[in-house]
């Protein structure tokens, strides 16, 4: 995803793109009329001169190559496929349709840890100034009245750098779970499925990809477009990969005649409930009728899973501070109050 852009704009910006080409317009015109519309000026921003790069007559997925879209390997490989004027637009309501969920994901991770991470941030700050230029007075105060600083104090003073060491890791989980920068994607992906968190991201990552996939499939496309898509949309590489792996694995022995649901137990990393529900609709040929309730289930699921990282995560911080906190102040006051005794 391209932070500067939120998910939101890219959403309203790819239905209209879809919107145009079932309409007539060639890619490039559509590219351009949507360019001309303000609804989003950092859009236009970032499109306007990347047109240029563009012949009259280039392909859509020859379009969504360009830098500004910033789209991954996998889904470029996707709109290569898909020749007709319907699959084209399907796949642009679809890429729509991801960065929805990525706004709703979004909106359930909130700000939370962005201002934990802020708490922290400031809690360096203050450590660093409190152990460099407070807290040595007050040793020479006491040396020179030859006595001895509480042993709260004297621990905060010799253990000042592993503190600041401490709340800089604690920074940089928060980070990892709370942004995802495309240069240092790869390696964030992997911190966040580190124990303890891990197999919670997990599983988030694979109800982002069921939930994905049943709006898909709900939207009538085709496995072959559907699973590649979804796969893409548990935003993080690792996983995604895996994903694809297998998914690869499973596709060329089964091609079409495989149903949906065989090809994810044959892949054996997908929620059980979910791939039985889908067997089920598949083999009553009720699919339809059933994909609004499933997508509601993998919704459901991916909410819950968001929430309990977030309170996880809030309360370790939560608590982790506080006990943080109480020590520093009592490293302060409690020299404060011992020095009557010596004068």
């Amino acid at each position: 995803m391209i932070f500067s852009i939120k998910p939101s704009e890219w959403a309203l910006f790819y239905k209209l793109f879809g919107t145009l080409l079932a309409a007539g317009h060639s890619p490039v015109e559509s590219l351009s009329l949507l360019v001309q519309e303000a609804f989003s000026g950092k859009l236009k921003k970032r499109l306007r001169p990347r047109l240029a790069e563009l012949p009259p007559a280039a392909s859509l997925a020859e379009c969504l190559k360009l830098k500004a879209f910033a789209l991954d390997a996998a889904t470029l490989a996707v709109f290569e496929q898909a020749v007709t004027v319907q699959e084209q637009t399907s796949l642009l309501y679809a890429l729509s349709a991801r960065y929805s969920q990525a706004y709703w994901v979004r909106g359930l991770r909130a700000d939370s840890l962005a201002w934990l991470l802020t708490y922290f941030a400031v809690g360096v700050v203050v450590i660093i100034c409190i152990t460099t230029f407070i807290l040595p007075p007050f040793s020479e105060l006491y040396d020179s009245m030859r006595g001895a600083l509480p042993a709260v104090t004297l621990l905060l003073l010799e253990f000042r750098y592993g503190i600041v060491l401490l709340l800089l890791l604690l920074m940089i989980v928060l980070w990892s779970l709370r942004f995802r920068p495309a240069p240092l994607r790869g390696g964030i992906d992997r911190l966040r499925l580190v124990w303890p968190w891990g197999l919670l991201n997990e599983k988030i990552a694979l109800a982002r990809f069921t939930h994905m996939l049943a709006v898909l499939l709900s939207k009538n496309m085709p496995a072959r477009f559907a699973l590649p898509l979804a796969a893409a949309a548990t935003e993080n590489v690792v996983i995604e990969r895996r994903l694809q792996s297998a998914l690869a694995k499973a596709l060329p022995v089964s091609g079409e005649l495989l149903r949906v649901a065989g090809i994810l137990k044959s892949c054996a990393l997908f929620p059980a409930p979910f791939t039985a529900a889908l067997e089920l609709a598949e083999k009553t040929q009720k699919l339809e009728e059933t994909l609004p309730e499933l997508t509601e289930v993998s919704a459901d699921l991916l909410s819950r899973h968001m929430q309990t990282l977030n309170t996880g995560a809030q309360i370790v911080s939560i608590v982790v501070g506080a006990l943080l906190a109480f020590w520093v102040v009592s490293s302060v006051y409690f020299p404060l109050f011992r020095l009557g005794s010596l004068i």
